[in-house]
């Protein structure tokens, strides 16, 4: 209980050594996309050039060295030839989000959307036989919205990206494994109507991996 205590209510986290490896990685990109989403939307990101996303990810992975590796200058040359590496995974992951924005009517709702009590989304809380409740939350990569035609609905989807594999089997989804990101995608659906007001009738549309492949 004191370590679940630690973790989950102080969120307290070990200091670590300025080093690259797998989880650092995956942090970096979700830091860069958040960023980048923030900054300039779907629709922004899908209209730059390739030059001017290349200058907008050099900006954030600076930023992020800078502030949350002690800059670049204090890094190993193995750990700066990671950051490049990364940046340029980062630029061509953005070549297939513009692509794939430019044949699509969905566009980017949010970024990191926190699923709990003090979020924008309420969790989903489920009643114990012993009058005690359990809460499912948790935090969501992006948040895709697409309105219809008639404005009546809107079509939501939710991304996880992945740095690692991932492989999607329906008979786990039957056996009630790897439920995660459907358990997500109807929370948003239940709990949202406040936070999407105004935007139609909510319709769960899918969830989506996006492999960050070349990391």
């Amino acid at each position: 209980p004191f370590k679940y205590f630690c973790r989950y209510g102080l969120k307290a986290m070990p200091g670590e050594q300025a080093s690259f490896n797998s989880r650092l990685n995956g942090m970096l990109v979700h830091h860069v996309l958040e960023k980048l989403f923030l900054r300039f939307g779907s629709q922004g990101l899908r209209d730059m050039s390739s030059q001017e996303r290349r200058i907008a990810v050099d900006e954030e992975t600076n930023s992020y060295v800078n502030e949350r590796m002690g800059g670049a200058k204090n890094l190993t040359a193995r750990v700066r030839y990671s950051v490049e590496r990364c940046k340029n995974s980062i630029c061509e992951i953005l070549e297939r989000l513009a692509a794939e924005f430019a044949d699509s009517r969905f566009e980017t709702k949010d970024v990191e959307l926190k699923i709990e009590n003090d979020g924008q989304i309420a969790p989903y809380t489920v009643n114990l036989p012993d009058g005690g409740t359990a809460v499912l939350g948790g935090v969501v990569d992006r948040v895709d919205t697409m309105v219809s035609a008639d404005s009546e609905k809107t079509f939501l989807r939710i991304i996880d990206y992945k740095t690692g594999g991932k492989d999607f089997k329906l008979s786990d989804i039957l056996s009630g494994f790897n439920m995660q990101m459907l358990l997500y995608l109807f929370i948003l659906c239940d709990n949202s109507r406040r936070y999407l007001e105004g935007e139609g009738v909510l319709r769960p549309a899918g969830v989506l991996y996006h492999p960050l492949s070349d990391l």
